[in-house]
Formats: structure tokens, C-alpha cells, sequence
């Protein structure tokens, strides 16, 4: 798999999974929503560090998404624009 592919493939699961957060309320379930859709995006057996930045990129824009849900009412837009820039910032470093 190619690294523009991988970056576009992941970009698409970082946003639906980000949408799909805002449906839950506990952090278990949305740490389970992230894990499966990390799943999808390393389909391999064993840990990368990119599936870390996925996930550390899909918690941060959940939690961006319940600061900004109280602030503003498109909060969740920005939400998943600021993670997928610091998941692509991530996997390019």
C-alpha cells in the first residue's frame, strides 16, 4: 500500500470516526471506535506507530469535538479538519 494511499484511506476512517464519536458519551466506547477503525487502516498483525498517531489523532478531535460542542455549533467540523491536519502532520514527521 502506498503512503498517499494509506494517508487518503486513513483521512476518510479518521473522519468517520471522529462523527461516529459524538454518538457516545463514554470514552470506552469511543477508545473502541477508534480501535476498530485503526483495525482498517493497519489490516497487518502487530503495533505501528502510525496506528498510534491515528489514534492519538482521534481521541484529540473527539475531545476538541466535546470542548467546542458547548462553544460554538459547528464545533464538530472543526473538530475532524484540526485531526485529520495533525494525524497527516504526524504519519509525515
Amino acid at each position: 500500500m502506498s503512503w498517499s494511499l494509506l494517508i487518503s484511506f486513513g483521512n476518510l476512517l479518521l473522519g468517520l470516526a471522529v462523527a461516529a464519536s459524538f454518538f457516545f458519551r463514554s470514552w470506552w466506547q469511543r477508545t473502541l471506535v477508534f480501535s476498530i477503525a485503526g483495525f482498517f487502516v493497519k489490516f497487518y498483525p502487530g503495533f505501528d506507530v502510525t496506528l498510534l498517531f491515528f489514534i492519538l489523532s482521534a481521541a484529540f478531535g473527539s475531545w476538541l469535538g466535546d470542548f467546542l460542542r458547548t462553544k460554538i455549533s459547528f464545533g464538530f467540523v472543526i473538530a475532524i479538519v484540526a485531526a485529520e491536519m495533525i494525524f497527516n502532520v504526524l504519519i509525515l514527521i
